[in-house]
């Protein structure tokens, strides 16, 4: 399911995969699938940032698990604390043991069986940021005015970034991106700029459309901003 316990959780485990004797920067780069170590630092983070989410989530809806909650996050606090970036990985997962993760397993379970959001497909998400990437090209050869150049590439830009840290802020960021893009495309359509001559932003944005409709959890504003953004990309 696509929840932050549910992301914190996998990341945790894929971490648990990892050479215990590697340096702890190798396998923080292999995690969080990044090239350069100055990327590091911003995915841990967001990580913390997503262990906040999971917190406030399993409280949110069971505040009996408090202090369960307490319990991984102080050890995932310390583990973050004691380790550096050179320590072997064992020097940072030898706190997070077997009793933090089956808090998480079971507080996931409890939030999965009330927030039944469909995680989305990894594939057609590298598409889409493929795409969106291309469009950037597109974008800043086409005959848009310079500001709506700017304004489209933010958007887009931004789209990628949550696309690439979906396993830290989940669906809804790149949800609520989506539509203000569909939304700026529409403004930017009526004012004589249409973007639409972009064949890898309407793929690109397609996609994530396509993937919302399977995946929304709220019916009353989905419809509206899908049917928006289907039209923009048509």
């Amino acid at each position: 399911m696509d929840n932050a316990v549910s992301r914190l959780l996998d990341l945790l485990l894929q971490g648990k995969q990892l050479p215990v004797s590697t340096q702890c920067m190798q396998n923080w780069k292999t995690l969080f699938n990044v090239t350069h170590d100055y990327e590091v630092p911003e995915k841990l983070g967001a990580m913390l940032v997503l262990a906040g989410d999971a917190a406030r989530q399993v409280i949110e809806l069971h505040p009996d698990c408090t202090d369960g909650v307490n319990y991984w996050r102080s050890r995932l606090a310390t583990a973050l604390t004691v380790s550096t970036f050179q320590s072997p990985w064992n020097e940072f997962f030898k706190y997070i043991d077997s009793h933090s993760i089956s808090y998480l397993k079971m507080q996931a379970k409890l939030v999965n069986g009330e927030r039944r959001t469909i995680p989305l497909d990894d594939s057609r998400l590298k598409s889409s940021r493929d795409a969106l990437r291309m469009a950037l090209d597109e974008i800043a050869l086409s005959d848009l005015s310079a500001e709506a150049k700017l304004v489209l590439m933010d958007r887009v830009r931004s789209l990628i970034v949550a696309i690439e840290n979906y396993a830290f802020f989940g669906q809804q960021a790149i949800f609520d991106l989506l539509k203000a893009t569909a939304f700026d495309l529409g403004v930017l359509k009526e004012a004589g700029q249409d973007a639409s001559e972009s064949k890898s932003l309407r793929e690109g944005l397609s996609i994530l459309a396509d993937l919302m409709t399977v995946a929304s959890t709220i019916p009353v504003f989905g419809p509206p901003a899908l049917a928006l953004i289907h039209r923009i990309t048509q």
